[in-house]
């Protein structure tokens, strides 16, 4: 088969397997698309982008199914090549010339495609609808905006009847700036912006964007994650296929089909909500907030929605609850509050009670999770503290059968993990609830002998005699 002489050339792209890349001079680009075309495989995607460290210069990339997995092309147009269009392949796929569209819009990449209409702004010339003209035609407008969850678009039916006569459609009314804003947020937070990509869809684009990550960095990825993924991945697509063939159903003016499916769908979703504590598995974070003081009760719900409509438009938060009672609000902390007892009746759980500095919270949580996941990916945490002081409960739970040996063996390398990080991150490992006794032995070795001397200077000066809660200080 033709195309099979271009994924002999390609090499393999680092986490995503069945994938390769290959660089094609401009004569090849054409050619390619030409080879994958006659043995059958089709166009996924195109996309153009810029080189940061050289915006003049842009790259045009496309992705094609083959019978060998995913064959992606990349075309390099340098800054010399000034005007230059590299070759459109809307005569081999015609839905190529939608992105091609997009690529010149957005990137000022350009195509020799002879279709040179905006792809993101509707109200100029060159968009008219083709109107068909008859006895009994009926032309019936759809959107662009639609009642459901679908991405915005404009659809003109022609029909005679129940016939369809012609459909044409306009897309491209939303433009989000994704590409963008991936270069613009840490890397390691990139995973939180993915997941907002498509809300019904988080698991999966969560998941290709770690994997893309991880086979940048050949970063081993633990079996039990892996395992995890997989499970809240398949969850995700049943939800979403119950979903889809209740529409199937509906659309074909099978009503029932979209009931009994809707019923089903419900039914998953609620045992979703029992297992992981949501109905869609895209939220990581969650903040409890009261607030107190000498405004008015409606005063007060107004700055609150003004702040939570601020922050959504932000882009800071998904989603948000307001308590409209009493009731409600004890509820809210009920969540909070019984976090420790879930904790107790799940098994054995080695608990640090420490602080880092607010603005380091999401970094430190992000390092030491990953740092314990590559060290002991048989375990979980179980991170809940307060924003306020950065307060932070960093919880580990353990594997339900671990005997008393291996746990105390487990409990001196996670403490030694754990506690190293927050030294590095300027926090303290002893926080809401104080040294005690059970950090006593481990903060001799993360305090200087000077604030250790001052320490016992002070103890001693306060009390001579040993009477203050004895032996529970630094000996």
């Amino acid at each position: 088969m033709p195309a099979s002489k271009w994924w002999a050339r390609a090499r393999e792209v680092p986490g995503a397997p069945g994938a390769r890349r290959l660089a094609v001079a401009r004569e090849e680009w054409t050619q390619a698309a030409q080879d994958v075309a006659a043995a059958g495989g089709r166009l996924v995607s195109l996309w153009a982008a810029r080189d940061a460290d050289t915006p003049s210069g842009a790259a045009i990339h496309a992705a094609y199914w083959i019978d060998a997995g995913l064959l992606l092309a990349e075309l390099a147009m340098a800054a010399r090549d000034g005007e230059a269009r590299y070759p459109g392949l809307e005569t081999l796929f015609p839905a190529a010339s939608r992105m091609q569209r997009a690529a010149s819009e957005l990137y000022g990449v350009l195509s020799s495609d002879p279709d040179r209409r905006p792809w993101l702004h509707h109200g100029r010339e060159g968009y008219d609808f083709v109107r068909v003209e008859g006895e009994g035609v009926h032309e019936i407008a759809v959107g662009p905006v639609h009642a459901g969850t679908i991405e915005p678009g404009h659809f003109r039916f022609s029909v005679v009847g129940e016939k369809v006569l012609r459909l044409e459609e306009r897309l491209g009314y939303v433009h989000k700036g994704i590409e963008r804003r991936f270069t613009e947020v840490p890397i390691l937070a990139g995973h939180r912006l993915a997941a907002r990509v498509s809300g019904d869809s988080a698991v999966a684009f969560s998941w290709a964007y770690c994997q893309a990550l991880e086979g940048m960095a050949a970063c081993p990825v633990p079996h039990r994650a892996l395992w995890l993924r997989a499970l809240c991945l398949e969850l995700e697509r049943l939800a979403n296929h119950l979903g889809d063939l209740g529409a199937l159903g509906n659309d074909a003016g099978f009503g029932f089909a979209l009931t009994q499916f809707s019923r089903v769908k419900e039914e998953l979703l609620r045992e979703i909500e029992r297992a992981f504590g949501q109905r869609y598995l895209s939220r990581p974070w969650y903040t409890l907030l009261e607030t107190h003081g000498s405004v008015t009760e409606g005063a007060s719900a107004e700055r609150i929605a003004a702040a939570l409509e601020e922050a959504h438009d932000a882009g800071s938060i998904e989603d948000a609850a307001v308590a409209s009672n009493l009731a409600q609000a004890r509820a809210f902390w009920q969540l909070r509050e019984e976090i420790s007892d879930a904790q107790a009746r799940e098994g054995k759980c080695i608990k640090h009670d420490i602080s880092v500095p607010i603005t380091r919270v999401p970094a430190f949580i992000t390092e030491t999770s990953a740092a314990l996941a590559a060290a002991h990916p048989e375990v979980r945490p179980i991170i809940f503290g307060h924003l306020g002081d950065g307060n932070l409960h960093f919880n580990v739970s353990l594997p339900a059968a671990i005997d008393g040996t291996a746990f105390s063996r487990l409990q001196a390398d996670i403490n030694r993990l754990v506690h190293d990080l927050v030294v590095r991150y300027a926090g303290s490992i002893c926080a809401e609830h104080g040294l005690g006794v059970l950090r006593r032995s481990e903060a001799l070795r993360y305090k200087s002998a000077v604030e250790i001397a001052l320490t016992r200077a002070i103890k001693q000066a306060l009390d001579p005699a040993g009477l203050l809660n004895p032996g529970k200080g630094l000996a």
